[in-house]
C-alpha cells in the first residue's frame, strides 16, 4: 500500500520526455501561457537566491580574509626577540595567513566582479523584464484573441 508521499510523488511525475507541448500548452491558450510564466517567474527567483547566496559567500570570504590579516607584532612581545625559532615560527604562520588573506580577497573579489555576481545579476534582471513585457504583450494578444 503507497503512503501519501508516494501518492503525491506518483501524480506530479513529468510525461517523459518533457517537450513544449506536454509540459507547457492545454487546450486552451491561457492556462498554457500561465503554466509557461508560472515556471520562467519561478526561474527568475531561483535566479534571486543563487545571487544572494554568492553575496553572502562573497562577504564570508572578505571577512575571513580580514581576520586573517595578523596585526604588527608588539614591541613587549615578539618584536623584541630578533632570532629565535619561536619567532621564526610565528613569523612563518603570519606569512601562511597573509598569503591565504590574499587567497580569500581575490576569490571574493571574482565571486563579485569577475564572474558571477555582477554580470549574472546584470543579466538576471534584464532577463526578469523581458519575462514581464513578453508576458504583457502575450497576455494582451490572448486577451483581443479571446
Amino acid at each position: 500500500m503507497a503512503t501519501a508521499h508516494q501518492q503525491a510523488v506518483a501524480v506530479t511525475k513529468p510525461v517523459l520526455p518533457a517537450t513544449f507541448a506536454n509540459s507547457f500548452w492545454s487546450t486552451d491558450y491561457r492556462t498554457g501561457l500561465q503554466s509557461l510564466f508560472t515556471a520562467l517567474e519561478a526561474a527568475t527567483v531561483q535566479s534571486q537566491e543563487l545571487a544572494a547566496h554568492v553575496e553572502r559567500r562573497s562577504r564570508l570570504e572578505r571577512t575571513l580574509a580580514n581576520g586573517l590579516v595578523p596585526p604588527a607584532l608588539r614591541k613587549d612581545g615578539f618584536a623584541l626577540d630578533e632570532g629565535a625559532s619561536l619567532r621564526i615560527g610565528f613569523e612563518a604562520l603570519l606569512t601562511s595567513s597573509v598569503s591565504e588573506a590574499r587567497a580569500r580577497e581575490r576569490l571574493a573579489e571574482d565571486l563579485e566582479q569577475r564572474t558571477i555576481l555582477v554580470p549574472f545579476s546584470s543579466w538576471s534582471a534584464s532577463h526578469a523584464h523581458r519575462i514581464s513585457t513578453s508576458r504583457t504583450t502575450l497576455f494582451t494578444a490572448l486577451d483581443s484573441y479571446e
